[in-house]
């Protein structure tokens, strides 16, 4: 009797210890509102932007495009080979560590579970192999689910992308473009998936004045293009300056595109003083609290390392990552 009497004694101390550990200055985690967000709605930010549409109200795509009208329900992407698919694939299902336990194979499929915010059941995320290149691979939901009216997700190879799909549309901004705007904005405008409003960190960053952020991606009729700023302050792991940040996903999808081409981004983030080469390490708006752990999550923009460290770790400092898309 009197050994369960100690655990729970030291198990109060370790609660008490943690608490005392954390800064005056931080909100409560409690007060961050979703812990986690609908699978569901966090695999499709990853290709649709679920706010934005086009000027005849059709989606506006993160990538790919509807190619064959008669099909408005089937989203196509163009990839390199299979291995690029099923990174994609991968790239945008949550980083969560119970989320691994629902990732598995059943033959040529991957299969992921996606639950809901209080991990209730919503549907399998099915991804199938092919044995050709058109398509190499394709993303269906179980239980009639679609994202947007997009039901299937189809990845083929560049050289079968319809000629007619080409877009010579000129985007509002180029690869390389400084585009100095202000930093508090509500993330929910571009994520349904991250119900967040306007934070402290936002109002933090408004205090900073703009900032700039560079076009690492054009937009085309119907595929969004994407402008990344990195922060110009560093910052510890904070329950408040996260949300201010982009999901994993996005920034996963960001990373891609800026390790792709390293040495031209590496300049161009050099020319506003943000020096990614010695500092490549930048804070994700994806957070983990599991038991005595509250994870904050960053990425290897060099490297698409994905890590974490400990809300409390205030002995580390990062810049943050925010992402905004433009049509």
């Amino acid at each position: 009797m009197s050994k369960y009497f100690y655990l729970l004694l030291i198990t109060l101390a370790c609660s008490v210890i943690c608490v005392s550990c954390q800064d005056d200055n931080d909100e409560p985690v409690k007060d961050l509102g979703k812990m986690k967000s609908n699978d569901l709605e966090y695999f499709g930010s990853a290709f649709i932007c679920p706010q934005e549409h086009t000027e005849d109200g059709k989606s506006l795509f993160l990538l790919g495009d509807v190619v064959d009208p008669a099909f408005p329900n089937i989203l196509t992407i163009a990839v390199n080979c299979l291995e690029e698919a099923t990174e994609l694939f991968k790239d945008a299902l949550p980083v969560y560590e119970n989320a691994e336990s629902r990732l598995h194979t059943d033959g040529d499929n991957i299969v992921f579970n996606a639950t809901d915010q209080n991990d209730k059941n919503l549907c399998k995320i099915i991804f199938t192999i092919q044995s050709g290149n058109n398509p190499y691979a394709f993303v269906s939901f179980s239980e009639g689910v679609n994202l947007n009216g997009i039901n299937r997700i189809e990845f083929i190879d560049y050289g079968s992308w319809p000629d007619n799909k080409i877009s010579f549309n000129e985007s509002k901004y180029c690869i390389g473009d400084v585009v100095n705007m202000n930093t508090a904005f509500n993330y929910t405008e571009y994520y349904a998936g991250y119900d967040v409003g306007v934070t402290s960190s936002e109002k933090h960053c408004e205090a900073e004045g703009k900032q700039p952020f560079i076009c690492i991606k054009e937009s085309t009729s119907q595929e969004a293009g994407i402008l990344m700023c990195l922060t110009n302050s560093t910052y510890s792991p904070s329950a408040s300056i996260i949300n201010g940040c982009a999901p994993m996903n996005i920034a996963k999808a960001a990373a891609q595109i800026v390790s792709g081409d390293w040495e031209l981004y590496k300049g161009l983030y050099g020319s506003i003083g943000r020096n990614i080469e010695d500092d490549p390490c930048i804070w994700t708006g994806e957070r983990e609290d599991i038991w005595f752990t509250d994870k904050i999550y960053y990425i290897n923009i060099k490297t698409r390392d994905v890590d974490w460290n400990d809300l409390f770790n205030k002995k580390v400092y990062r810049r943050g990552m925010i992402i905004k898309t433009f049509k």
